[in-house]
């Protein structure tokens, strides 16, 4: 763990490139982001690391969004019209997508790589799928400080004297009352 946290550190712009690359192909392979946003957490610090992870996982999101919406158009179709209470549910997606979309981002009960898939199978704008997107956010800052932390005192990161900015702390700070909100 501490070479692969060593080298991403300290591989510059292109190791971020990287780790959003494969954070994205991570996704779209249903692989559990909560591990990558731990280990952007002990790479990159609770900053950089959350909006890396943020990026990598909204656009593993969009591209398995965009997968489900490719391949399974004509099968949802049939579906929706042999059991009425999922098409309700789309129907809601369709009309108020966005605020829908974001309070199931919020939530931790959702599974984030299911979630993708389902609301590709829907009738959800894009736009509002890629937006309700933010609604990550609590919780990957939340995997990301956690990651941070646990690098910080398993000694794979080195602290000597460099204490936590304010940003660092306030994005800390929202992760852990977001999540303990929802």
């Amino acid at each position: 763990a501490r070479r692969l946290v060593e080298r991403l550190a300290t591989a510059g712009p292109w190791g971020a490139v990287l780790f959003v690359l494969v954070y994205t192909l991570a996704t779209v392979a249903l692989f559990p982001g909560s591990a990558l946003s731990l280990v952007a957490g002990a790479a990159y610090g609770i900053v950089l690391g959350s909006a890396l992870s943020f990026l990598g996982a909204t656009t593993g999101a969009m591209a398995a969004f965009r997968i489900s919406r490719r391949l399974s158009h004509r099968s949802v179709e049939h579906g929706l019209a042999l059991r009425p209470r999922l098409a309700a549910f789309d129907h809601a997606l369709a009309r108020d997508g966005l605020r829908t979309a974001f309070l199931l981002r919020l939530s931790p009960v959702v599974p984030f790589n299911v979630l993708n898939y389902a609301l590709g199978a829907t009738h959800i704008r894009a736009r509002d799928a890629a937006l309700a997107c933010v609604g990550m956010l609590p919780s990957t800052a939340l995997y990301v400080a956690g990651g941070r932390v646990a690098a910080e005192a398993s000694g794979v990161v080195e602290t000597a004297g460099r204490g936590r900015s304010a940003l660092e702390w306030a994005v800390l700070a929202m992760g852990l009352g977001a999540t303990a909100i929802v």
